[in-house]
């Protein structure tokens, strides 16, 4: 069994704020953690753009996000591909 000092450890890292954070003490950041360094810094920069652009780029990003997770759904692992090609060869 995990100690305390684990469990409180554990449970930040897991929910990603800071020890300060989860005891009520410390700021939450409200800024979304972004790993990706070149795309955190555009997003920063998107952030300054005037209103309309900004839900112009929202429309490409978010049509681009559920375009991927589409091809995800639907994508047939190669095995399977290449029966179903035999298949359809016949």
């Amino acid at each position: 069994m995990p100690s305390k000092g684990g469990l409180i450890l554990g449970s930040a890292a897991v929910l990603n704020v800071s020890l300060d954070e989860l005891a009520g003490r410390g700021e939450v950041q409200d800024e979304a953690r972004i790993r990706n360094a070149e795309l955190h810094q555009l997003v920063r920069e998107v952030d300054q753009l005037p209103d309309a652009e900004q839900q112009a780029l929202i429309l490409v990003i978010d049509s681009m996000v559920k375009r991927a997770k589409l091809h995800r759904m639907t994508d047939v692992s190669p095995r399977k591909r290449a029966s179903s090609g035999a298949r359809a060869s016949r």
